[in-house]
């Protein structure tokens, strides 16, 4: 019987993925926040301009912040799940070791 294999270095690989599109979702939501902000307070003092600010927080920041947390949920669950096969193999390893 073939032994049962996890790549566990696929898992950090994958975790680490996720970790950089958090900081991009992050950064996406710092810069369109800051562009927006300078808009407001250079001049942009309109109905268009109320109607763009409102969307962003009520849909966009939103709908990013959604995103950030499950790709967030994901990378934990990737990390845990390296950790956890990692001490699994090494049990299993000792318990080959025994008998």
């Amino acid at each position: 019987m073939e032994d049962f294999k996890i790549d566990t270095d696929a898992l950090k690989k994958a975790a680490g993925e996720y970790e950089k599109q958090l900081e991009n979702l992050e950064t996406i939501k710092l810069k369109i926040d800051r562009i927006l902000f300078s808009l407001k307070y250079s001049g942009w003092d309109s109905e268009a301009g109320e109607a763009c600010m409102k969307k962003f927080d009520d849909k966009l920041a939103k709908e990013i912040d959604k995103y950030i947390k499950v790709v967030n949920f994901l990378d934990g669950v990737l990390s845990g799940s390296q950790i956890q096969f990692e001490s699994l193999i090494e049990e299993a390893n000792k318990l080959k070791s025994i008998g």
